[in-house]
């Protein structure tokens, strides 16, 4: 008989999920990501907690790549890497200034929690991809979607 609960994910640095169920189906865990290469993880690299893993439960098949360690609160890499990438790219839009691109990375890193602050954070997202345009806000879109919360995804692109 299963037993419900939390099983171990295994991710890469990326943010591909090899396994979500590792102690379940162990014939499935792979040392590197079979669609970036690179090595997967179980545990939290800060404060080394396993990642939780999908819910057993024979009527839910739903997993969602975790962005924040749930015992130490520390973003992930493949948080952390979406976020540097983000940011990279604010630093090569000529049409923002320096303000406009600190605004940016403040709201990108707000907009990943959901916090009262979200709404406003929201509000400078859009204030700034509005003079970037349509093409920096369709990659930003393309780079973020995974790591904003969903609230942020909700008000951003309904």
């Amino acid at each position: 008989m299963a037993v419900e609960g939390y099983d171990v994910a295994q991710i890469c640095q990326n943010g591909h999920v090899a396994n979500k169920f590792t102690h379940r189906y162990p014939e499935n865990n792979q040392d590197f990501c079979q669609t970036c290469g690179t090595a997967t993880m179980t545990i939290c690299p800060a404060c080394h907690t396993p990642i939780r893993g999908g819910y057993w439960d024979p009527f839910v098949d739903r997993y969602e790549v975790p962005k924040f360690c749930i015992n130490c609160g520390e973003p992930f890499p493949w948080t952390d890497l979406k976020i540097k990438a983000a940011n990279d790219l604010a630093g090569m839009l000529e049409s923002i200034d320096d303000s406009d691109r600190q605004m940016l990375e403040e709201s990108i890193a707000e907009l990943t929690k959901d916090t009262p602050a979200i709404r406003v954070a929201a509000v400078k997202f859009q204030k700034v991809m509005a003079k970037a345009g349509k093409n920096a806000a369709s990659a930003f879109r393309d780079i973020l979607i995974d790591v904003f919360s969903e609230t942020a995804r909700k008000i951003l692109w309904p």
